[in-house]
């Protein structure tokens, strides 16, 4: 359902003093109003644990910035899903940005779904496996990896002790890269 800015605003009043430790907004279309709603409760809210965007398009990269910069200072986010919300700008650009050291040595968590994520040939997510970060749960399924993508994340992983899920599916596959 598409949120109307009067209820943005109301919902950013309701929550000005509300602590959640868990929030999620799927689905809400609201847009530049929204996106800042969503980013001034992660910045007020000290207590959130886990934080998701699901289907809420993200048109300007200073929104992306400003929710990176909120995640690196963040006190205790673990995790975050940001799925379906990169149509308008390049998806791996963005994985590249979240996934820096400091951010990935604080989540524990971290979902990409659905964001058209291709790395071009790119080794960044391979080499980001292979640095063994605190990382448990990575999801990027139904992005725009291929064949070899599959081929040297699964060699990335021989050096990885910590990630335990591991969801790639609903990508470009073939039988070749272990397709379905």
């Amino acid at each position: 359902m598409e949120l109307p800015d009067e209820v943005i605003d109301l919902l950013a009043k309701a929550l000005k003093s509300t602590f959640f430790k868990r929030m999620a907004l799927a689905g809400n279309s609201f847009g530049e109003k929204g996106i800042n709603f969503a980013l001034d409760y992660l910045e007020n809210n000290h207590k959130l644990i886990e934080f998701g965007l699901v289907n809420n398009p993200i048109r300007k990269t200073t929104d992306i910035e400003r929710l990176i910069q909120l995640v690196k200072t963040h006190p205790s986010i673990e995790d975050l899903a940001i799925n379906q919300c990169f149509g308008s700008v390049n998806g791996y650009e963005m994985l590249k940005l979240i996934m820096t050291d400091c951010i990935m040595n604080k989540l524990r968590s971290l979902s990409l779904r659905h964001n058209d994520i291709n790395t071009g040939g790119d080794t960044f997510i391979s080499d980001f496996i292979t640095s063994n970060s605190r990382l448990s749960s990575l999801k990027l399924q139904g992005n725009k990896l291929n064949d070899n993508d599959a081929t040297i994340i699964a060699e990335a992983l021989k050096d990885n002790t910590h990630l335990e899920i591991l969801n790639i599916g609903e990508n470009n596959f073939t039988n070749e890269g272990g397709g379905p």
